[in-house]
């Protein structure tokens, strides 16, 4: 939307300096990008004035002369000619530029990249320009009405150019809810309930958790091209997560006087309540654990008293801590930065940018904001500091007890909306330049919690990536990473990486690359017991393209890749990568979103690891064969044995990850897939789980070197575990769709597999408190260290694991475009399978109809049956129970025009995958043809206005 030109002198003397206030309120002494920015901007206008100015003179100069010519007598008759006027010409306008600005400026999704529209190649010279036209007479007997009106044309072609540097866009979204146990409510929302975790079997609506997502939304961005190189933009947010509070730092001790714990309490307004916290016992003369806050309702600016105790120690008496008041602020502003973009080099600074904004370097190890699609960036977390705990009476000799510094994930993991955005916000400068043969990006930014202090800095990251290409074929590259973390802004921790990278092409298609990369590690360095590690990271590989269209393509990925124990990247996150995500060890029809499709399969890197992984795509057209084949196998990078998988009983093993995939479609109504994947584990040890997700990595040293709180990296215990079984899974799969008729598709599938899912057998997991081990460089200290285990899990299954059979059926029925049917089951052997995808036990029908230009709907009615596992843990495991459930969802959608909706809904579903619906639209992460948040009837009304200007 184009700002009216007659409003450009309140958008600049208004609303900037409203944009001032605000930043100014908010963030002290951050003001300044913004206050940058207005002067800016003013400057430039300041020029048009002056322009408008003259323009203003030359009019009184022309009706001047024009009174002392008797201008003002009109002819008396047609023989009387009128006198010729000087024509005044409006200054010549860009069109491009004006129309590249007719949209508000999109969102960047890269560091590097223009927060808007393209500046113009040239912009014409403000201000008038008075050519007599071809014919003319003699200035001094101008006409007056073809003189005032060519000069109000000249100046709203000057306002409309003024005008046309400045867009304003947004969305607005109003909502409401009313609903079983709930009153009417327009503020209830938590996305942290729509996460498939600890709430499934502890929360208030176990396997009925979900983010009732009943909240109003209101955002406005800001776009000005500034000049021809410098442009500005802002995003004004106003929503519940908009409001956030603290209460003060409060010490309070335990009931037996022995312990105590410093409380300080966070709050967002999302659901107006204080936010879950785990501290760690601030001191004290018997022991150390961890205690949670719960999350409770403020009232009247105040949070509610409760009482804490630990975790995992039952020696810990219990904390009453009374209620607080709430220091509550309003932070509307969610971005803001300068860009300065020339033909070579483009500078931005910014005040504020959300994680997309992180620079992902393209080296081959990812030494900057590598992560899963679903995760925050590594940029975003916080520096804990190290923490001393007394010496436990019952174990004088283990003293003293540290908890060393780390980077903590806790806060930025929480701190997101309902549409799954990340709330922790950057503050920072980015450029890039690029000459004929050389580029140069870095970026340095520090993170900004909802709950930090604009002029407050936890740490400090940044990266700098230089590539030369020598020749067309051949280019050598360089990354350099950084991160300081501070303690009162004094250096507490420091991380540097720097590698060198290099690829050659054979062609357009085939290359080779290789990098090594060199990181020192610095912690606690404020303490008595600073500790400094280093280590090695290298990888190399090689990819090459055979066949044709013909016979068919296949392109080759073969790469080696090794991490010593010691390595560290702070600014990536390698774990959540290293395995298969769980969408992809089974058959399914889902199309998976391209974004996603690199996340399928996974790559075996972490510390400690050394990776030789080969991954083979085919594609014959003629034959309507695809395979996608995928084989890594992962060793301890500290053991120098290197043997043949599989389960030998060497040590250095880690595992073996074979995975093939094939769709064939071999006539024109029919299509086959064939699935296949071993995973071999060593043979298992005594009390280690072998196989939990993010956790396993019985082949890697465990004595302390790694990340120094340990919850990440260390095993998962289970008692039951014997040694020596084989812990081996395997999956088959077949799949066939046959579409007779446009109208008609019927898809099925059938898998055998031992692979036992981790929903929500994961879910049954503790850590204790107990567990300390000596540092291994300095000796005379212990380190803190929870140690996690699984709790008793022969209902789920032990090594070596039973096969178990599903069976999938889907059948759409589209007898037009505005009407479709779908029918949806799947009968799973393995009955404890949670509510998680479409695998579960389950039966259902939706409609999807699109009953005019204006109105669609959405139904779905599904029946499951599932293990009740929470009166499995209420019985101690004695009872185990499977119950039916039934779930009925709507869902009306009224398009009032092509960007505003009326959306009314009762009860929760999830997404249909790939429908194009619009009364359910899909999300750009859905996996699975079928979603079920909720497995029983939720008799919630919701309704929201949403739109767009």
């Amino acid at each position: 939307m184009k700002l009216p030109s007659f409003l450009y002198k309140i958008f600049r003397g208004g609303v900037c300096a409203v944009l001032m206030l605000v930043v100014a309120a908010e963030f002290g002494g951050g003001s300044w990008v913004v206050a940058t920015a207005v002067a800016a901007q003013t400057t430039d206008f300041d020029v048009y004035d002056k322009e408008l100015d003259a323009l203003d003179s030359k009019i009184q100069d022309h009706l001047k002369r024009a009174r002392e010519a008797s201008f003002w007598k009109q002819p008396n008759s047609s023989n009387e000619s009128a006198p010729a006027v000087q024509s005044i010409k409006a200054p010549t306008s860009n069109s491009n530029f004006a129309a590249t600005h007719a949209k508000a400026a999109p969102t960047p999704q890269a560091p590097i990249k223009v927060a808007g529209p393209s500046a113009p190649a040239s912009v014409p010279a403000p201000g008038p320009s008075f050519a007599p036209a071809s014919g003319s007479a003699p200035a001094s007997n101008p006409n007056a009405g073809q003189i005032l009106n060519q000069n109000y044309q000249t100046m709203n072609a000057i306002d409309q150019n003024i005008a046309s540097r400045t867009q304003v866009s947004g969305t607005y979204r109003t909502g409401f809810g009313v609903g079983h146990n709930r009153n009417f409510s327009g503020n209830d929302s938590n996305s942290d309930l729509a996460d498939r975790d600890f709430h499934y079997l502890f929360g208030d609506r176990i396997y009925d958790t979900f983010d009732p997502a009943i909240y109003s939304q209101y955002k406005l961005d800001i776009y000005s091209q500034i000049t021809k190189e410098t442009s500005f933009f802002a995003e004004i947010v106003a929503d519940p997560w908009s409001y956030v509070g603290q209460t003060s730092e409060i010490v309070v001790p335990d009931v037996d006087g022995e312990n105590f714990i410093r409380i300080k309490q966070k709050y967002w307004g999302p659901n107006n309540s204080t936010v879950p916290q785990t501290a760690v016992r601030s001191n004290g003369q018997t022991s150390r654990d961890r205690i949670g806050y719960p999350v409770l309702e403020a009232h009247d600016g105040k949070t509610q008293a409760f009482t804490a105790s630990g975790y995992s120690n039952l020696l810990m008496g219990a904390y009453n801590v009374p209620e607080q008041d709430i220091d509550y602020e309003f932070r509307p502003l969610r971005k803001i930065w300068l860009d300065d973009k020339r033909d070579i080099w483009h500078f931005r600074v910014f005040g504020l940018a959300d994680q997309n904004q992180v620079m992902t370097s393209d080296d081959p190890l990812h030494l900057s904001n590598e992560k899963d699609y679903w995760q925050h960036s590594g940029w975003l977390d916080e520096w804990k500091p190290v923490q001393r705990f007394e010496a436990n009476p019952f174990l004088p000799e283990r003293s003293p007890i540290f908890l060393r510094g780390h980077y903590d994930t806790a806060d930025a993991f929480y701190a997101k909306d309902s549409s799954g955005n990340y709330l922790t916000l950057l503050r920072g400068v980015a450029a890039e330049a690029n000459w004929d043969n050389t580029y140069l990006g870095m970026m340095t930014a520090s993170r900004f919690g909802l709950w930090d202090e604009y002029q407050d800095f936890n740490n400090i990251p940044g990266v700098v990536r230089l590539k030369h290409n020598f020749t067309e074929a051949w280019m050598v590259g360089s990354t350099y990473t950084h991160r300081v973390g501070l303690i009162d802004n004094e250096p507490d921790a420091f991380n540097q990486v720097t590698a060198i990278d290099t690829r050659y092409n054979f062609n357009s298609d085939d290359f080779m690359y290789a990098e090594v990369a060199y990181s020192r590690n610095s912690i606690d360095r404020q303490s008595s017991f600073q500790y400094d590690h280093e280590g090695f990271a290298h990888k190399v590989g090689i990819v090459k393209n055979t066949g044709d269209l013909t016979s068919g393509t296949t392109r080759w990925n073969g790469d080696f890749t090794w991490m010593d124990t010691k390595f560290r990247e702070t600014l990536s996150k390698y774990e959540s990568l290293r395995d298969d995500e769980h969408w992809s060890q089974h058959i399914s029809w889902a199309a998976i979103p391209p974004g996603l499709e690199p996340f399928k399969i996974g790559t075996g890197v972490d510390y400690g690891r050394y990776v030789t992984r080969l991954n083979v795509a085919s594609s014959i057209p003629d034959k309507g064969v695809d395979n996608l084949f995928d084989i890594r196998h992962v060793r301890d990078s500290d053991s120098s044995a290197i043997t043949d998988a599989g389960n030998d009983g060497d040590e250095s093993h880690i595992e073996t990850v074979i995975r093939d995939e094939t769709t064939w479609k071999f006539l024109p109504e029919w299509t086959f897939k064939n699935f296949m994947r071993f995973h071999i584990l060593p043979p298992t040890r005594k009390g280690v789980e072998p196989f939990t997700s993010g956790f396993n990595t019985p082949g890697v040293d465990t004595s302390g070197f790694w990340d120094p709180s340990l919850e990440s990296s260390s095993y998962y215990a289970n008692s039951l575990i014997e040694p020596d079984l084989n812990a081996n899974r395997r999956s088959f799969g077949w799949g066939l769709q046959y579409e007779p008729r446009p109208a008609w598709t019927f898809q099925g599938d059938f898998t055998r597999t031992n692979a036992i899912p981790d929903f929500p057998r994961g879910l049954l997991n503790d850590s204790f408190q107990n567990s300390v081990i000596r540092d291994p460089e300095t000796p005379n200290i212990w380190l803190d260290r929870l140690q996690p285990f699984l709790y008793n899990q022969h209902v789920f299954g032990l090594p070596s694991y039973d096969y178990f059979s599903i069976m999938k059926e889907r059948i759409l029925y589209k007898p037009t475009d505005e009407v479709q049917f779908t029918f949806h089951a799947a009968q799973n052997s393995y009955r404890l399978w949670g509510p998680s995808d479409e695998n579960v036990n389950h039966q259902g029908i939706s409609m999807d109809w699109q009953f005019t230009d204006t109105w669609s709907m959405f139904f779905d009615y599904t029946h499951t049956k599932v293990a009740d596992v929470a009166k499995l843990l209420s019985t101690n495991l004695a009872v185990l129970e499977f119950d039916d459930h039934h779930n009925i969802y709507s869902r009306l959608r009224y398009r009032i025009n092509s960007s505003t909706f009326l959306t009314m809904e009762y009860g929760v579903f999830g997404n249909i995958f790939g429908e194009g619906s619009e009364a359910l639209p899909t999300s750009e992460y859905e996996t699975s043809t079928f979603n079920l948040p909720t497995i029983d009837t939720e008799h919630l009304f919701r309704m929201s206005l949403d739109g767009e200007f």
